[in-house]
């Protein structure tokens, strides 16, 4: 039976219309004309004081739908599971959680973040000084290390927020620098290399979801960095030392991954775990997959334990940064017991090998798991 598709909202439509075609898009304060993202995030062109609002609005309706008119087409997209597109966006209290030493607690009005160490001078910025830069907003997934197989410490969403690297330089980093310590309200500790902090889609956010950052995932500030773990993208971030050598963090120390890069990885959406599915219907076999930035190249499905695989169709993100839909179509399922495996390999050919069930950090340590999923069904 067919499944139908929630309508997209006038909000859902544009919101692809910005996110579409680019990794960020600079968000001014006035309003912008409706243009394609560029590759890399660049200024936008303010809008002119004296426009007629009215045929701006008009406009970017009518780019909005031509956008939504040239989505990828997917075959037999109306009999895909009701959250298939849904899930490009993860909902906020969905979002998954993980701490090391509890919620840190912050007073907008009184945080500071500090720049210290190997800067021409040491700086305070408060958060309303933080947000008078430049912000920059877009898809970004963000995931834990230790994310088990077919686990769901993993989530996608909209961030907004300021350029680390824009921040850093104007407020003097030196050339000697190597390392970037982030240390957080809560005691966390972390470092990545300088390379990563200059990164143009490193930024130091303030919004997800279109709203402030909730004091779970982080208020008032953290930080968001490309193609790496959530380990090294602290919450409740206070301060950032610039210095000549690493410092391991409080993960690091315990034997996890100081790169801690992101290793390809797909997890099966549809069916679920023992799921009994009927014989001769055709099933749509769903999931999501992440890389680091190197991107998805293919993701591939096998439904008798690894032993034939065919292609399932793709469905990327706005950028390499976030997750990848697939999905492959069953046509007539027939009586029997079965194995479904996914496999994804990224930009670089690497590929996921051996297969693994769900068991919490289970194949994880020490530099996150990348494993296929696999999962028994029944169609009778």
């Amino acid at each position: 039976m067919a499944v139908t598709i929630p309508p997209i909202t006038r909000r859902d439509a544009l919101k692809l219309l910005s996110l579409g075609g680019g990794a960020w898009i600079l968000v001014a304060c006035n309003a912008v004309e409706p243009t394609a993202a560029p590759a890399t995030p660049v200024p936008a062109t303010p809008q002119p004081t004296g426009v007629d609002e009215s045929a701006h609005v008009a406009g970017l309706e009518q780019t909005q739908e031509a956008q939504l008119t040239a989505l990828p087409e997917i075959r037999g997209l109306k009999d895909l599971p009701d959250d298939f597109m849904a899930g490009r966006l993860t909902p906020l209290d969905d979002f998954y959680v993980q701490n090391s030493n509890g919620t840190a607690s912050l007073d907008p009005l009184q945080w500071r973040l500090s720049l210290n160490g190997m800067f021409d001078a040491p700086a305070e910025i408060s958060l309303s000084e933080l947000k008078r830069y430049p912000a920059f907003e877009g898809m970004r997934t963000l995931e834990c290390i230790g994310n088990p197989v077919g686990g769901t410490l993993i989530g996608n969403t909209t961030w907004k927020g300021t350029s680390l690297a824009a921040l850093l330089k104007e407020k003097g980093l030196q050339p000697g620098a190597n390392y970037i310590l982030f240390l957080s309200e809560d005691g966390y500790e972390t470092s990545v290399p300088v390379a990563l902090a200059l990164d143009e889609r490193s930024l130091l956010v303030y919004e997800m979801d279109d709203q402030a950052l909730t004091i779970s995932h982080g208020f008032p500030v953290r930080v968001l960095l490309p193609g790496v773990y959530g380990q090294k993208q602290p919450k409740w971030v206070v301060s950032i030392r610039a210095a000549d050598r690493d410092k391991l963090g409080l993960w690091e120390k315990k034997g996890w991954s100081n790169e801690a890069t992101i290793r390809v990885n797909s997890r099966i959406e549809t069916p679920k775990l023992r799921q009994t599915l009927p014989a001769g219907v055709p099933f749509h076999l769903t999931g999501i997959a992440l890389s680091d930035y190197s991107g998805i190249q293919s993701v591939e499905v096998s439904i008798d334990d690894g032993i034939t695989w065919v292609p399932a169709e793709l469905f990327p993100g706005p950028d390499n940064g976030v997750w990848t839909l697939w999905h492959w179509l069953w046509a007539d399922p027939q009586p029997g017991k079965y194995v479904v495996i996914a496999r994804a390999m990224d930009g670089n050919g690497v590929a996921q090998t051996a297969s693994g069930t769900f068991g919490v950090l289970d194949n994880v340590f020490p530099n996150g798991s990348s494993l296929m999923h696999n999962l028994s069904i029944t169609v009778v």
